[in-house]
């Protein structure tokens, strides 16, 4: 299973004190980060590895869904997820990944990667981008093997819907 999120809602480059790189989560963007992390810490396949973009909006976006997942889960930092990476790629690493033993991982990046990446996965073509608003995440039970990718999408979650979700569920409760 491979998890992917488009990175939370960052604020705007504000007259130089960032740049596109620096961009941070608004209060908005870590709200709707960690509620994708309560919300997939409620699944019964939790990712073993949360991976992200090195862009600071990413880093932070991983990082909240990984201590909502579990206190002492971290992320990291991989380059191939900076944007304009080809979904190609992105499959290529997943593959790695998948050989070295990682069966289920959580990766934040950009749009229009992720679209991109979720359409090629399902179709086999990357001709195309699945538009996904900020903090949305995607489940994919993926086959990688052969020339192109086999994707099936389990289900697609906007920010909005895990915060209503997790605001409903009990924050002691545990995993059904």
């Amino acid at each position: 299973m491979v998890t992917i999120v488009r990175h939370a809602e960052a604020a705007s480059i504000s007259s130089g004190k960032n740049s596109d790189a620096e961009r941070p989560l608004t209060a908005r963007g870590m709200a709707d980060a960690l509620a994708i992390g309560r919300m997939i810490s409620l699944l019964d396949d939790i990712p073993s590895l949360v991976m992200t973009s090195p862009l600071l909006r990413a880093v932070q976006t991983g990082g909240a869904i990984a201590q909502s997942i579990n206190p002492s889960m971290t992320s990291s930092v991989n380059p191939i997820l900076a944007p304009g990476v080809e979904p190609r790629q992105l499959v290529e690493e997943l593959a790695a990944l998948r050989r070295s033993g990682v069966k289920s991982l959580l990766a934040v990046a950009h749009q229009p990667d992720v679209g991109e990446f979720i359409t090629y996965t399902i179709t086999g073509r990357g001709t195309s981008s699945l538009g996904l608003p900020p903090g949305a995440a995607a489940r994919l039970s993926l086959r990688i093997s052969g020339a192109h990718p086999e994707g099936i999408l389990q289900w697609l979650l906007p920010p909005d819907a895990a915060r209503a979700f997790v605001s409903i569920q009990p924050t002691t409760s545990a995993k059904p």
